[in-house]
């Protein structure tokens, strides 16, 4: 028979391990969410750009009519 003390070392690095184990998931968590974000925003800050460089061209054309 094991002594009672080594049991309940082991439920207790168990336990630790756990803990270690579920902090480390939530900050790689929180790192993939403000990747995601920062993707998301410069994304949309592209697209914005682009958009506004595509109306400016667009209200800058020349039809051929004007051109004679």
């Amino acid at each position: 028979m094991r002594p009672r003390s080594c049991n309940g070392s082991f439920h207790s690095v168990f336990f630790i391990g756990l803990l270690y184990f579920c902090y480390a998931e939530v900050m790689e968590y929180e790192r993939r969410q403000e990747y995601i974000l920062t993707l998301s925003l410069t994304t949309n800050k592209q697209y914005a750009e682009s958009n506004s460089v595509i109306n400016m061209r667009s209200s800058y054309d020349i039809s051929p009519k004007d051109s004679l």
